[in-house]
């Protein structure tokens, strides 16, 4: 059986839907293939067109784990433009992850979508990555635009978290978390239209600045982060919300706490081992914030605070 596993399943959140889960390593395909006929359609490109000169080689140049990688790379005139189609998935909390290797003096770009029509697609957000580190994205038409710096000539983690429910969207790299936004703003290139489905991952051989792309992709990984709304509920409760001062936070046992206000900048962090613990808002502006609680092995919540 190959490393890309396609699997089905039914998650108990309101409305009921069917929606997918993936994990791909490229370690099974063949080294040189193109992946979008490696993977037998789990990866297709921009026009729907495996094996043609859009499509990404698998390589074994190099790999976060062993043999294979998703090379992508300037392919003479071509662009390489690759396409993981996720279901346009319409509800729940959803973790997308990847590894990314961008080789010394070269960039990167990737997307996401709202929708994936070649014809009609609807961008939720774009990233940028630079040869000299730095790197920008853009969400949707520009709502928001925000810079950030990114590691060159190793691995380094990829993490966007996304909370259909709330609406809310987190960018984690390496590991330090970069910035949040409103996840249903859109589109690019379309007349502006809100959108809070998760529809793919595309890669592109595109960079900052005009920067060379040249960058390896490994252990993709798209799943559920929560069983259920009612479940989630029943887990962490928050009060007031909306409050003047302090929020309270009960069963949230060995977690790691911490709120952002909507531009990413952090106001609050605290690791504690108590089932319960006093958030004070009480010398923050008036607006929203989110509160990101975090637990080992059990994922990541998002929440809205809301301090009038």
């Amino acid at each position: 059986m190959k490393s890309a596993h396609l699997i089905l399943s039914f998650l108990l959140l309101a409305p009921i839907a069917w929606s997918q889960a993936v994990e791909d390593a490229f370690d099974s395909y063949n080294s040189g293939g193109l992946v979008g006929v490696e993977s037998e359609g789990l990866w297709t490109t921009w026009y729907n067109n495996p094996g043609s000169s859009e499509d990404a080689m698998i390589s074994n140049d190099r790999a976060l784990s062993l043999p294979n990688s998703l090379k992508i790379e300037t392919n003479g005139s071509d662009t390489i433009d690759v396409v993981l189609p996720l279901g346009n998935i319409a509800s729940g909390i959803w973790e997308l992850s990847f590894w990314m290797h961008i080789e010394q003096g070269h960039g990167a770009y990737f997307n996401i979508l709202h929708a994936f029509e070649p014809s009609a697609s609807n961008w939720a957000a774009q990233f940028w990555f630079s040869k000299i580190g730095f790197g920008h994205m853009t969400v949707g038409s520009g709502s928001l635009n925000h810079n950030f710096t990114h590691p060159r000539g190793r691995w380094f983690e990829v993490l966007i978290s996304v909370n259909i429910e709330t609406d809310l969207a987190l960018l984690t790299l390496d590991g330090e978390e970069v910035v949040h936004w409103t996840w249903s703003d859109g589109s690019m290139n379309q007349t502006p239209t809100k959108n809070s489905n998760f529809g793919a991952l595309c890669f592109v051989s595109a960079a900052e600045d005009g920067s060379d792309p040249l960058f390896h992709i490994d252990d993709v990984s798209f799943h559920s982060e929560e069983v259920g709304l009612e479940d989630l509920n029943a887990q962490m409760r928050i009060y007031p919300n909306p409050s003047n001062d302090f929020f309270y936070l009960e069963n949230i046992p060995g977690t790691s706490v911490k709120v952002y206000d909507l531009l990413g900048n952090r106001y609050f962090t605290e690791q504690t081992e108590h089932t319960n613990t006093l958030v004070d808002g009480s010398a923050w502006k008036k607006g929203v914030y989110l509160l990101k609680v975090s637990q080992k092995k059990q994922g990541s919540k998002v929440r809205k605070l809301i301090l009038k």
